[in-house]
């Protein structure tokens, strides 16, 4: 991810923006998002990414054990993207 964001809206907005402008075949692939304890900010950057044409979204919490070693607040987001520099 390229550029600085300061604070968590922010850095959900970022995020979406750099899935949107690297993602390759977006209307054939799925996104993956991932949340350790942070549901409401999982679900705002799955609105953002509705909004801006992905079409297939999946969403998963981590599980207990990963949890513990990414820590409560994690959000990380998976697809098949490209560097268009």
């Amino acid at each position: 991810m390229t550029g600085i964001a300061r604070g968590r809206k922010s850095s959900i907005k970022k995020l979406a923006e750099t899935c949107l402008e690297k993602i390759v075949n977006p209307d054939n692939q799925i996104v993956y998002i991932s949340h350790s304890d942070c549901l409401e900010d999982a679900n705002t950057l799955k609105n953002i990414l509705k909004e801006g044409g992905i079409k297939h979204i999946c969403m998963a919490i981590y599980d207990f054990i990963t949890g513990t070693h990414v820590g409560p607040g994690t959000l990380a987001i998976f697809y098949e993207g490209a560097n268009k520099d």
